[in-house]
């Protein structure tokens, strides 16, 4: 399912069930068809801070839809709050995932609670997008939790970013065998790795928590 809501951009959400996946995407005179590329991420992440700090009530109901990969609740949730947010689009057209934008909605709410900002309730992901469960995050946060802020303290897809992930690549590699993950999405796993923390933090335990971190301190 692919929903386009346009206003001075564009945005398209690609629906995992009929589209894939798809990393996000900047296209503009100034950037070009970039998939993946920092300016992409740079560019999804500054439109995600600027809907989380203008459209707070907006945001905290996409938020706590439970996300599927198997149905198009989430898309509609992402719809909805696309519509009422015209003024955060730049002039830039954005593609993207709503595994991606909810990711980067969550990384801005995580950085304003640092500030001192109000929490936000959290709905609960089902599935695995990309092949990569929550369950792969929160087996490394159990293990290296310090090296897990410093992650989520980086810019997205930048050096520091890359030069964490590499920190914590021993550990990335086990729990990834352990969450049945094949291929490791970077900046997919950072944004679940905040989404991990942020719950902590806000005392949003996911169930099944409790087990998954007992496992984890096995294979340490």
């Amino acid at each position: 399912m692919k929903i386009r809501v346009l206003f001075t951009g564009l945005l398209v959400l690609s629906g995992s069930a009929a589209t894939g996946q798809e990393y996000p995407v900047v296209l503009s005179q100034e950037v070009g068809n970039r998939q993946g590329s920092p300016q992409a991420f740079y560019s999804m992440q500054e439109f995600a801070n600027c809907i989380e700090k203008r459209f707070r009530p907006t945001v905290a109901e996409y938020l706590a839809t439970s996300v599927s990969t198997s149905d198009s609740e989430n898309s509609k949730a992402a719809t909805k709050l696309l519509k009422q947010i015209d003024s955060c689009y730049t002039t830039f057209w954005l593609k993207t995932d709503t595994a991606f934008l909810r990711g980067a909605l969550i990384q801005a709410a995580y950085n304003d609670l640092a500030r001192g900002g109000s929490p936000f309730k959290l709905g609960a992901p089902q599935g695995a997008p990309m092949g990569q469960s929550i369950s792969f995050a929160q087996c490394v946060v159990t293990r290296r939790p310090a090296d897990s802020k410093q992650l989520v303290s980086t810019q997205i897809a930048s050096r520091q970013e890359k030069s964490m992930l590499n920190k914590l690549q021993p550990d990335l590699n086990s729990c990834a065998i352990n969450a049945g993950v094949r291929t490791i999405y970077p900046q997919l796993f950072r944004y679940q790795v905040a989404e991990e923390l942020y719950r902590e933090a806000t005392h949003q335990p996911l169930a099944g928590s409790q087990s998954l971190t007992a496992n984890s301190e096995k294979h340490q």
